[in-house]
């Protein structure tokens, strides 16, 4: 379960590259009224089942870890919404090339900050093998003989 939760923690930052990429050519496609050719809908593909993967083994770790604490529940709540919202421009395939993109810059843009959001209500640090730092023992006020 170990190897499952480091992947888990290590893939999020290949997946939030994903969406920056892929982010960063919509946005050319878009402002520059360009076709949406094979490169936006493989970017697109790509992010899409990457994020899906990202989903499929935090599912996986909730269920071999538990339901437990609240933020578990509350992260993969969001990261579902943030999955639905990626799955939207789909059902505009039929658009022009600059709409049907500014649609999937509207969706990525939304799901990354949902992502976000959704890493931000773990409990830090959520990297995988890292522990926090021991508190330093107070220090003692009464005089020693």
């Amino acid at each position: 379960m170990d190897t499952l939760r480091t992947i888990h923690g290590h893939n999020k930052f290949l997946v939030l590259l994903l969406l920056a990429v892929t982010l960063v050519r919509l946005l050319t496609t878009w402002l520059g009224k360009k076709d949406y050719g094979k490169l936006d809908r493989a970017l697109y593909g790509a992010t899409l089942g990457f994020v899906g993967l990202q989903v499929l083994a935090g599912v996986a770790l909730i269920i071999s870890l538990g339901f437990g604490p609240p933020h578990r529940m509350e992260h993969l709540g969001i990261m579902l919404i943030a999955y639905a919202t990626l799955h939207v421009p789909l059902r505009f395939k039929a658009r022009p090339g600059p709409e049907r993109a500014r649609i999937g810059v509207t969706c990525i843009a939304l799901a990354a900050a949902l992502i976000g959001l959704g890493l931000f209500r773990l409990p830090f640090p959520f990297f995988p093998g890292k522990a926090p730092a021991p508190a330093p023992a107070p220090a003692s006020t009464t005089p020693t003989h």
